[in-house]
């Protein structure tokens, strides 16, 4: 429609004789004409603001889940997630009714400030922009969803006119993870994990690009190009501060392990909080982050056959990725949990194992040593000047060493050390079928959450006993 009008004024300059004259008539015609031409840029503006407001209520998701086709009203309040249900499965009305709901909860002192305006429209204006003009044009803008308001299609309206604050992504991130630290007070892992995630977004741009040029076009395209960048590419110091590009060069036309789904949407997750924060603080006007939940790719772990294990103890030509294999074997430890081992996890008089450093709160456990593996734990216990058994920093070195032994001895898909833990849950599940070894046992020797506390760990000896019998294998000690 302004397209035409635009040609329609365009004639008026003299592009067409015909129309010329009969304005020279008609000086109502020419008064209407000269009017919109002055005017036109305004009305852009005015059409473009009132299709704002109407996008919101019908993309806008913010607060909302669906469940059964239904949406919910969801947010955090204490640590604690509160759904109400809105009984409503269209999306226009359901912020409506959502916008309903922040307008009470705002009243309440113990929500005032956990939710922004209930319909907030950005008029940002730039240095080469007239104020007067946008204070005209939010007027008319303002009358226009007042009759929306009297409508009932929208309960609340508010201008915010603030400048956007300029910040780049590296002074933006780094404000952001002291709020991370001091306000929300997460730990060192997540923040390890934050700027991780931020190496993936300066894969694809500078530190110093501007938060307020990232668009939704530049994370959808770089999901499509992340999932085919190699897995540990950015441990390697040579490909430190390269851009993805570059770095492809080195894997074209070669067979690579590549990120994992799960892997990527958690860096996706990462995104989103860090622009969330970003939009907060008034340096973007809406957080851009989108993407696809990419299916999880998580793979079997198979468990190892009896006569697989002979195998492994007879051909493992490494002492010490056997000692790991059998200490993985008659623990369930994680490699990384073996690796992180230190001195002071260790009681050789108690003979437990204390993990402390692991995966998850619930993998911090006691783990009392099996008699066919004390002799092992003592050996490089006393044989090493570190605090760690084997080396500071060895998760990795310790990893790639045990799984390419095993790899010659078994080349089997779906096998590699952390089979030992499946050894353990499947042997132990026959244990517990027949009454030899309570229920939560499984769960507290492997580190997994457990349901109910009653569990003495002095247990464990009798159950492992079991176990080792019930495998079938004889385990020399060194």
């Amino acid at each position: 429609m302004l397209r035409w009008k635009r040609s329609f004024v365009k004639a008026n300059e003299g592009s067409n004789p015909f129309l010329s004259a009969r304005m020279d008539k008609n000086p109502l015609i020419k008064d209407f004409l000269t009017y919109f031409n002055q005017n036109i840029q305004e009305m852009e503006t005015f059409w473009k603001q009132k299709q704002q407001s109407n996008n919101y209520l019908e993309t806008n998701q913010k607060y909302l889940i669906k469940i059964k086709e239904t949406y919910y009203f969801c947010f955090r309040f204490k640590h604690k997630i509160i759904k109400i249900s809105l009984k409503c499965k269209e999306l226009y009305k359901s912020n409506l009714l959502k916008l309903e709901i922040i307008k009470r909860l705002k009243m309440n002192e113990q929500f005032s400030n956990m939710f922004n305006n209930n319909l907030t429209i950005n008029t940002n204006i730039s240095k080469d922009e007239d104020p007067q003009k946008v204070k005209e044009i939010e007027e008319k803008i303002l009358n226009l969803l007042n009759e929306e308001k009297k409508q009932g299609n929208i309960k609340n309206i508010e201008f915010n006119s603030q400048n956007l604050i300029e910040k780049t992504i590296s002074a933006g991130f780094e404000e952001f993870l002291i709020h991370q630290s001091e306000v929300e007070n997460v730990g060192e892992k997540s923040i390890v994990k934050y700027k991780t995630s931020l190496k993936y977004i300066l894969l694809f741009c500078d530190k110093d690009k501007k938060i307020d040029s990232f668009t939704k076009e530049f994370f959808k395209e770089i999901q499509n190009k992340i999932r085919q960048f190699p897995k540990r590419a950015l441990q390697h110091q040579k490909y430190h501060n390269k851009k993805f590009n570059e770095i492809m060069k080195n894997f074209n036309n070669k067979d690579y392990e590549r990120l994992s789904n799960q892997y990527i949407n958690s860096l996706f997750i990462s995104f989103f909080q860090y622009f969330d924060f970003f939009e907060y603080e008034n340096y973007i006007v809406k957080n851009p982050v989108e993407s696809r939940v990419l299916k999880s790719d998580t793979k079997h772990i198979l468990n190892f056959e009896n006569e697989e294990i002979e195998l492994m103890l007879n051909n493992l030509d490494c002492s010490l990725s056997k000692d790991l294999f059998k200490i993985g074997l008659l623990t369930g430890m994680r490699i990384s949990e073996i690796a992180n081992m230190t001195k002071s996890n260790i009681d050789l008089e108690e003979k437990i194992i204390t993990i402390t450093e692991s995966k998850t709160k619930s993998s911090q456990r006691v783990i009392p040593i099996h008699k066919r593996i004390l002799r092992i734990i003592e050996f490089y216990y006393g044989n090493t000047k570190d605090e760690f058994l084997f080396g500071e920093d060895s998760v990795n070195k310790l990893t790639k060493l045990v799984n390419r032994r095993i790899k010659k001895v078994i080349d089997t898909k779906g096998k590699s050390f952390h089979s030992t833990r499946k050894n353990i849950t499947m042997k132990m599940y026959q244990l517990q079928q027949n009454n030899k070894v309570q229920t939560n046992t499984i769960d507290r020797i492997l580190g997994h959450k457990v349901k109910s506390l009653s569990f003495d760990i002095y247990n464990v000896p009798l159950c492992q006993e079991r176990l080792s019998k019930s495998l079938d294998i004889q385990i020399n000690s060194r």
